[in-house]
């Protein structure tokens, strides 16, 4: 490698930026045609800049699954990749440091990603990542209990009343439960995908209901899945939760006081005093209870609320026999206030 070739270099830096001026290619080519030293620089330095854009490119798909709440760490992350790129090209002007700069920016762009994700506060629950692993959920179990408790009326009595349901649910076929009221079985209801249909079952008075659901009024009745409560979760100003453990399991949490995060038709009542928070296993990084609590006033004075869901199952393996409405002999379709049943509707 002579003078000429140190001249070169300059022209292969510009080559792999794209930089170079028609006449320049021309020289490069007619100096590369004779010597492999060259060549074998410029496709040391085509392989490094390769990488590199595979690099860049890769950390953008990846921050386009982040949830909405990260999309401010997002913006500042694409605008260091687009600097790192800039840097890039100035770099590789620079004949003593073609080689290394590759390496140098590829460790610039790792500590990038690890800023990007991660824990809040310093904590080990990387909220991107458990958004992230939301999305790849398609089915689970869970169960909830609630309890409402009225305002106090005559001698501080109170009116307590306990609830507590099972679910089944399935992106493919949607929603089963079963829901309790001291220790009795009270309903089993059906939102069925396919069929596009709520069917509820109600063993005490040997009834059931079956209706017709229009496309907006499925997705609506499907909507508050766990995935989309943590979207709501990091979408929203949340307060990020000191380590904590349940049932045994190390845990960390949000708390969010915006009632719309269960909200999804409008027509909910006003809530007040709301608050609700989310825990997630450190080790698995996903819910393992959501907790709400909130009052609701009447005329006869407020009640206050207590929903706990847990008992998580993810990915359980439920098949469309989970789903298929088993309505007894003998039960009759429920009717309206007019005297029509479900079933003509």
């Amino acid at each position: 490698m002579n003078r000429e070739c140190d001249k070169i270099k300059g022209l292969i830096a510009d080559s792999v930026t794209g930089i170079l001026s028609p006449d320049q290619a021309r020289q490069l080519d007619e100096h590369l045609s004779g010597c492999s030293d060259c060549r074998n620089y410029a496709d040391a330095l085509k392989h490094e800049d390769m990488l590199l854009t595979q690099l860049v490119a890769g950390l953008d798909a990846d921050m386009r699954n982040r949830q909405q709440r990260l999309l401010e760490t997002l913006d500042r992350c694409q605008s260091e990749q687009r600097e790192t790129i800039t840097k890039w090209r100035i770099i590789m002007k620079s004949r003593i440091t073609k080689l290394a700069a590759a390496a140098a920016i590829i460790i610039a762009v790792l500590i990038g990603i690890h800023q990007f994700a991660s824990p809040i506060g310093g904590t080990s629950v990387v909220w991107a990542d458990v958004a992230c692993k939301m999305e790849t959920i398609d089915s689970f179990t869970c169960r909830k209990r609630e309890r409402e408790m009225s305002s106090p009326i005559q001698d501080g009595f109170k009116f307590v009343k306990e609830k507590e349901s099972m679910y089944w649910c399935s992106v493919e076929y949607g929603t089963k439960s079963e829901h309790y009221s001291n220790g009795e079985l009270t309903s089993r209801s059906y939102r069925l995908c396919k069929t596009k249909e709520i069917v509820a079952i109600f063993p005490p008075a040997k009834m059931y209901n079956r209706l017709r659901l229009s496309n907006e009024a499925l997705l609506e009745e499907m909507e508050m899945t766990p995935r989309e409560i943590v979207r709501r979760f990091l979408s929203s100003d949340y307060k990020p939760l000191g380590p904590d453990f349940i049932d045994g399991k190390r845990v960390e949490g949000v708390e969010v006081k915006d009632q719309n995060i269960l909200k999804y038709s409008g027509r909910e009542p006003e809530m007040q005093d709301f608050v609700a928070r989310l825990w997630v296993d450190v080790k698995i990084q996903l819910p393992v209870q959501l907790k709400v609590e909130y009052s609701l006033a009447g005329a006869d004075g407020s009640v206050r609320n207590i929903m706990v869901t847990d008992h998580f199952q993810w990915n359980v393996e439920l098949t469309a026999s989970d789903f298929e409405p088993n309505i007894p002999t003998g039960y009759v379709p429920g009717t309206d206030q007019f005297g029509t049943t479900t079933q003509q509707k």
